[in-house]
């Protein structure tokens, strides 16, 4: 079976966000599958000359792929992706051809999540032309299966549907064996109020919260609280070396209280990279108890749930150093398993072995 990936070209691109699509290729490529390189497209810091050149070059791209992908293979697709308005319109083409197979990896639900606020907005039809895609795809790989029990609702045919159970976080840099006190947590990622107000409004207050946070990420904003310690920011690759804390917090919205918002709400079926990032460093997580990860944490007994940011102090310290050696040491195992494209591996072998069998 031919096997082939599309791959987007990121000339070095280094945030977080392409981390993910990154691995993910990676992995593909580690299984010796066959590389379709999609288009360049460079930023001139002009709405018009950006979008002509994408879909131009996109318009090219997808002609080519539609007219020239080989019979009897399998392509896969992380979605969404790069000159993501003409994909549903060729890929939707290659879907109705029998004798070629589209394997979807979701990487995010933009009609379910609702767009991110002050950084990306989904138009009022785009659900319905992204569940039109996934429709049409011949398998899906979602998160986990409460994003797939959403899917299910939406039409897409449950025996289509493979749950990752969490992503993949591929480096080398080694563990650091840090050696936090128990009220230390860490938090990475994008720090601006508006997105992780959550981390502020906790120490807004002294009097609720007695622990600290070692802060990794762009554009933290110092309130003067010294319980609030900024580490500096770095490269995805080297985030797991740096990362100092007993917990690695996975939260979104505005309030410490719980997660809120669209971004916050999103929680309930997302598998959000910052928890491959923490588990990767080999540090266990503190999550929502109404997040779909509060599953796999629970299962894997790599962190604790709680339903506010204020419950920490108290959870934490009612943990035992054996329970906590415990909850670290599994965590350590995952790491292995997430640094290797254990999970992506296993999904995408599940998904072939069901194509096999048609």
């Amino acid at each position: 079976m031919n096997v082939y990936y599309l791959d987007e070209n990121l000339k070095g691109s280094f945030t977080a966000g392409f981390k993910a699509p990154s691995d993910i290729a990676a992995i593909c490529k580690k299984l010796g599958f066959n590389r379709i390189e999609m288009p360049y497209i460079r930023h001139y810091k002009n709405k018009i000359l950006d979008k002509a050149e994408t879909v131009i070059k996109f318009t090219f791209f997808w002609i080519k792929l539609l007219m020239t992908f080989p019979k009897d293979s399998v392509l896969i697709y992380q979605h969404p992706t790069l000159g993501k308005r003409l994909a549903p319109k060729f890929l939707t083409k290659l879907c109705n051809k029998k004798d070629r197979k589209v394997v979807c990896l979701i990487h995010d639900l933009e009609s379910l999540r609702g767009g991110v606020a002050g950084l990306m907005s989904v138009s009022e039809n785009y659900e319905s032309q992204e569940f039109t895609l996934l429709g049409k795809m011949d398998y899906i790989i979602c998160h986990n299966d409460k994003m797939k029990e959403v899917l299910v609702k939406k039409g897409i045919d449950e025996n289509k549907l493979v749950s990752l159970q969490i992503f993949d976080y591929l480096t080398d840099c080694p563990i650091n064996e840090n050696k936090c006190s128990k009220d230390t947590i860490c938090v990475a990622g994008n720090l601006a109020p508006g997105k992780a107000g959550y981390i502020y409004d906790l120490f807004a207050d002294p009097n609720k919260c007695n622990i600290k946070a070692n802060l990794y990420g762009n554009y933290f904003e110092n309130k003067g609280n010294e319980d609030m310690i900024y580490k500096g920011s770095f490269k995805p690759d080297e985030v797991p070396g740096v990362l100092e804390g007993s917990f690695g917090l996975v939260w979104d919205g505005n309030t410490a209280s719980t997660c809120g918002g669209n971004t916050g709400e999103y929680l309930r079926y997302n598998n959000p990279h910052k928890t491959s990032l923490y588990l990767a460093s080999g540090i266990p997580v503190i999550v929502w108890s109404e997040a779909a990860m509060s599953g796999f944490v629970s299962e894997n007994h790599v962190g604790i749930a709680v339903g506010s940011l204020y419950e920490i102090e108290e959870k934490v310290n009612a943990i035992s150093d054996a329970d906590y050696k415990e909850m670290k040491d599994n965590a350590i195992a995952v790491s292995a398993k997430l640094r290797s494209g254990y999970y992506f591996e296993t999904a995408i072998k599940t998904v072939l072995s069901k194509i096999e069998k048609e």
